[in-house]
């Protein structure tokens, strides 16, 4: 009787053991991988609104509605996701609202996206464009690495752009941007290291003073030209090079160059069309002669200088304090 007893008891601590013990093993093992696997965190930010949404790896994407848009809304985000997850990657899309939303999620220690709006792909026959669709659909294309991120600039870069337009030479640095590959950084290197254009009396002093002109060893009656001299300032040469190379294309005024040239003076734009038609034109025929396209392009950044000095020429500036 005492052996059936200890018999029947074992089998019922076994049974309980056989119940009990995979399930409470399960449960922690769920626990660990669910904090383990990655948050992804998508955020449609407007002024006035951020409409959140968030998925634990590749599990349902679950909305957050609007969270709000001042920085202790955003720590409460922060809390309540560091609760879900070891690892939190955050996205939103590039606009107006600027980067103080991936400055502030950085410093809080997770990871975060600024994505290029144009290169999200999307479907050709969505008709239903809404704030919470938009976040759910940054999720879903932030964990399948479908997007694309731009630039984010610091805070010096950003303060620079911000005080340029109370520059004295700022009217020539807009100026020039009429010119295809002269965006805002380029043109404002060459203005911060030329300076005052007018003091080259001709633009054959501007191409020498950015070292583009070739050199010459002549003797006698023989006369041979080498290489560009690099003399003079060697960041304003590599920025005009730099602009040099998109003139490999056909000459074509794209959106982003009509919008640089809605606020500019007619005569201004129109020299600047002058210089795609001669500079694309002129490329083809150097690479169609056998140049290398390092050679040709060097050869336009040369004659570029000339069209730069003749517009910042045109550009009244007010006189200097």
């Amino acid at each position: 009787m005492a052996i059936a007893t200890t018999i029947t008891t074992m089998n019922l601590d076994r049974k309980r053991r056989t119940r009990v013990e995979p399930l409470i093993c399960a449960s922690r093992i769920t626990s660990s991988e669910r904090f383990c696997k990655p948050l992804f965190v998508g955020l449609d930010s407007h002024k006035d609104s951020n409409v959140a949404a968030y998925s634990v790896g590749l599990g349902e994407v679950q909305s957050l509605g609007n969270i709000g848009v001042r920085e202790r809304d955003l720590d409460r985000l922060c809390t309540r996701m560091q609760s879900k997850g070891s690892r939190v990657c955050c996205v939103y899309e590039a606009g107006p609202c600027g980067y103080g939303i991936y400055r502030h999620l950085t410093r809080k220690g997770f990871e975060c996206m600024v994505c290029a709006p144009s290169l999200i792909a999307r479907k050709p026959g969505a008709r239903v464009k809404t704030d919470r669709r938009d976040a759910i659909m940054l999720v879903k294309a932030l964990r399948m690495g479908d997007l694309t991120a731009v630039h984010v600039p610091d805070v010096t870069d950003e303060a620079l752009r911000e005080a340029a337009p109370a520059w004295r030479w700022y009217p020539v640095v807009e100026a020039i941007q009429a010119l295809r590959g002269v965006q805002f950084t380029i043109a404002i290197s060459l203005i911060a290291e030329l300076g005052d254009l007018s003091r080259f009396e001709h633009p054959r002093q501007l191409m020498a003073w950015l070292g583009v002109t070739p050199s010459e060893h002549s003797s006698g009656g023989s006369r041979k030209l080498g290489g560009i001299t690099k003399a003079g300032n060697r960041y304003a040469r590599k920025a005009l090079v730099e602009a040099a190379w998109s003139y490999r294309y056909p000459a074509k005024v794209s959106r982003i160059i009509q919008r640089r040239h809605d606020d500019l003076p007619k005569p201004i734009t129109d020299r600047a069309w002058d210089a795609q038609l001669r500079l694309c034109s002129r490329y083809r025929r150097l690479t169609a002669r056998g140049k290398l396209p390092t050679v040709a392009v060097v050869a336009i950044a040369r004659e570029l200088a000339a069209f730069i000095w003749d517009i910042a020429r045109m550009t009244p500036v007010a006189p200097a304090h």
